[in-house]
């Protein structure tokens, strides 16, 4: 008899207020789920602090550029007074065709508890450089200044090259020296002075072939711009979780678990820069821009899912707390508001959980220890407050569903969308039926009229 007057007592309350101060609740949690989000933002800063510091020390993220010709020539400018003074500038000259492969052998450091994806690159450049190319230029052959002609290669971070640079000019060869040379649209890099092995009197360039071995140590991205009138590359790795990116596709790629091969075919007229130019007439960025290659995508981020994990927050705490909110106007358990906090916690403490569980036994346990812990805690709490085990078993359908659908969610990432919507429908839909024969005016006269105790 006192259990029945212990469940049918309801404080007098309305469905509408209740709904009201549940929905109040909802956003209070909303807080720390900001602050969860904002520590999976903090620790995914120290991870690309930890990589930064490794890279520091062994290469950063690499885009090689070139080779490109840098022929000096003497033109006219006005200086500061307005007077014409004879100065000397630099025309970039492009390569007919370009060939590169390139081996990448990867590897994992570790900075702490964070894996940093390192690699070492062989590289085989070869090509030509055509004799039409200067004479485009329209620049008379007595300004040309053909002794003083460097073959400049773009390198972002030259302390990555693993061992002496040789090229290999027609039948020359030459040892390739620190810095990209004078007027090069590359801000670092390394070059070869080549005037005594290029030109002719007449103000023609020869045509010229060129081929050099480049060993680079870098960190997680390599790419190459495609300077070449006819550019082919090719990359093969180890690595079995590329990601290609940049301004251009491999035309064919062959992705398995042992590893990746890539190949590209590009050609001048994708770009938006010509094969030749005079200086201060393409700006470095749109050369830099056209860049093509591959990144050494981690097979499982823990902090992207930690972080996309988190965004359901809202979900969790609305259909949890529905639930609660059923049994108590519809099933007459008695649940204080504070009784729903202590439940929301725990469903934001999840979050951190599975955050730091990651770090250290990969995303998938992590997931499944932190989902267990916490369906543990609001089980056996709820256990108090439901009285139930009819209640407590639904309950729990409820939220083990949940995380399940959560985890399918965060492994089907295309098609995310469109499985979380059908989830949203369908859960709407649970509800309609599930209220679909209740008065609630009815029910709102019965709670106000019942006694408090």
């Amino acid at each position: 008899m006192q259990k029945n007057v212990h469940e049918n007592r309801n404080h007098g309350q309305s469905p509408v207020l209740k709904a009201a101060l549940v929905g109040i609740l909802i956003g209070l949690l909303l807080v720390p789920l900001g602050m969860v989000m904002a520590l999976i933002h903090e620790r995914e800063a120290t991870r690309s602090a930890a990589e930064e510091e490794v890279s520091d020390k062994w290469g950063a993220q690499q885009t090689v550029g070139g080779p490109v010709l840098l022929v000096p020539y003497l033109t006219r400018a006005l200086d500061a007074n307005g007077k014409s003074q004879i100065v000397s500038a630099h025309a970039t000259l492009l390569p007919r065709s370009l060939e590169i492969a390139g081996d990448l052998t990867p590897e994992i450091r570790y900075r702490g508890i964070f894996e940093v994806p390192l690699y070492t690159v062989q590289l085989r450049l070869s090509g030509t450089f055509a004799p039409e190319e200067i004479s485009e230029l329209s620049i008379p052959a007595t300004e040309i200044l053909w002794r003083d002609a460097v073959l400049s290669v773009g390198i972002p971070d030259p302390r990555g090259i693993r061992q002496t640079v040789t090229l290999r000019w027609d039948e020359t060869e030459l040892d390739f020296e620190p810095g990209s040379g004078a007027g090069s649209v590359f801000p670092s890099g390394i070059h070869v002075d080549i005037g005594e092995h290029v030109g002719s009197a007449t103000g023609e360039l020869a045509p010229h072939a060129f081929r050099f071995e480049l060993a680079l140590n870098g960190s997680r991205h390599l790419a190459f711009v495609p300077v070449g009138r006819d550019t082919r590359l090719r990359l093969a790795s180890s690595w079995p979780s590329p990601s290609f990116t940049g301004a251009f596709l491999p035309d064919r790629r062959t992705v398995t678990a042992d590893g990746f091969t890539a190949e590209w075919e590009l050609f001048y007229l994708g770009r938006s820069y010509p094969q030749r130019w005079k200086a201060g007439e393409v700006p470095p960025g749109v050369v830099q821009a056209s860049a093509a290659g591959v990144d050494l995508v981690l097979p499982v981020d823990e902090y992207l899912k930690s972080m996309r994990s988190a965004k359901y927050g809202v979900l969790f705490l609305v259909v949890t707390f529905g639930s609660f909110f059923l049994f108590e106007i519809l099933g007459r358990a008695k649940i204080h508001p504070f009784q729903y906090l202590l439940v929301g916690a725990a469903l934001v403490v999840f979050y951190v959980l599975l955050l730091s569980l990651s770090e250290h036994v990969g995303f998938d346990f992590a997931y499944g220890l932190a989902a267990i812990a916490t369906l543990g805690v609001i089980l056996g709490y709820s256990s108090f407050i439901l009285g139930r085990a009819h209640r407590l078993v639904g309950l729990g359908a409820i939220l083990g569903g949940l995380y399940l659908f959560l985890y399918v969610l965060l492994q089907l990432e295309d098609l995310a969308l469109l499985l979380g919507s059908i989830g949203l429908f369908l859960a709407l839909a649970a509800v309609m039926w599930i209220t679909r024969r209740v008065d609630w005016y009815a029910l709102q006269e019965e709670l106000e009229s019942s006694p408090p105790g």
